[in-house]
């Protein structure tokens, strides 16, 4: 029994028969893979069929690569073929892999009239290395969820591609993207705002003495380091808000624009943490800047809720 399971799903505006076909071929469906990608520290693995290519049981799929140069490798079987409903294989063996152990991969296909939905999930142990045992740990749900929707999306990918490059398709409705502008905008504007910490911010705003209950002269009198001192916190705060950001901006391009499960949440706890508790706390000090820095808070929520009509529409 593998103790982990994650799986991911996506819908299809393509026949089930079709979307069986497309993911039978393993070159296709581990070609995420194969390709160098940031999960795989840029490094890829090479695919070996036997002469089956993967389509019948008992079908044997090798993959070899290297990752940081330590070298990996896994021998994969194919154990339920079930055209064009199902699909299931797994590890034989030891893998030699970092982050994850034997595992049971495999997509289940599920018809509606004219599309479909795809379901591809992982069953999994972790690695028997204390180090991998270890990376496992930290890193092994985090593989299963990047493997499982780059098999689910990129089977979207190919699909709306094929759809767009037929002239005689119904064109599909388009994707709103108003909550990825949002987010991208508010990840711009918490760059720009680690930048100013970090290079522009003086030690002491004008407000920041009268919250205290003294002069700057009197600050600076009693405390001569502290603008020093301060510099180097900002530079740190800086720092974090801008990588904030960056973490923002990529979120807005992948789990928001893919509308992953859970994205709405992680939103709205982040949102709390950064651009609300900033907010809140320029109103609790009295900043000459509360009114505006109250404007990044209701961007963000009016973000969230842009998402939720979207996931939905």
């Amino acid at each position: 029994m593998l103790p982990f399971h994650f799986e991911s799903d996506v819908e299809l505006n393509t026949p089930a028969n079709t979307v069986f076909s497309h993911l039978d071929d393993h070159s296709r469906l581990s070609a995420h893979m194969s390709r160098p990608s940031w999960m795989m520290v840029g490094s890829r693995m090479a695919i070996e069929l036997d002469a089956s290519e993967g389509r019948a049981v008992g079908a044997i799929i090798h993959l070899r690569g290297r990752v940081l140069g330590i070298p990996l490798s896994v021998e994969e079987i194919v154990t339920e073929r079930s055209p064009p409903l199902r699909k299931v294989w797994g590890t034989t063996g030891r893998p030699q892999l970092l982050v994850i152990g034997p595992y049971r991969m495999g997509y289940e296909i599920m018809p509606k009239a004219q599309s479909s939905q795809l379901r591809v999930f992982i069953d999994y142990a972790l690695p028997d290395g204390p180090i991998s045992h270890w990376l496992g740990r930290l890193f092994g749900k985090f593989y299963a969820r990047w493997c499982t929707q780059r098999m689910a999306n990129d089977a979207a990918m190919h699909f709306q591609k094929m759809e767009m490059d037929d002239p005689g398709s119904t064109p599909r409705k388009p994707r709103r993207r108003i909550a990825f502008l949002i987010f991208l905008t508010c990840g711009i504007w918490l760059i720009g705002l680690g930048f100013y910490f970090a290079l522009l911010r003086p030690a002491l705003l004008p407000e920041d003495p009268r919250y205290i209950g003294s002069s700057l002269a009197q600050i600076q009198s009693a405390l001569p380091g502290l603008d020093r001192w301060l510099s180097h916190v900002f530079i740190v705060m800086g720092g974090f808000m801008a990588a904030s950001g960056l973490l923002t901006i990529f979120l807005a391009a992948t789990a928001v624009s893919a509308r992953q499960k859970g994205t709405g949440t992680v939103l709205l706890l982040a949102g709390f943490a950064t651009v609300v508790t900033m907010s809140w706390t320029n109103f609790v000090i009295d900043s000459n800047f509360k009114w505006l820095l109250l404007a990044p808070a209701v961007l963000w929520f009016t973000g969230i809720a842009a998402y939720i009509y979207e996931r939905h529409d």
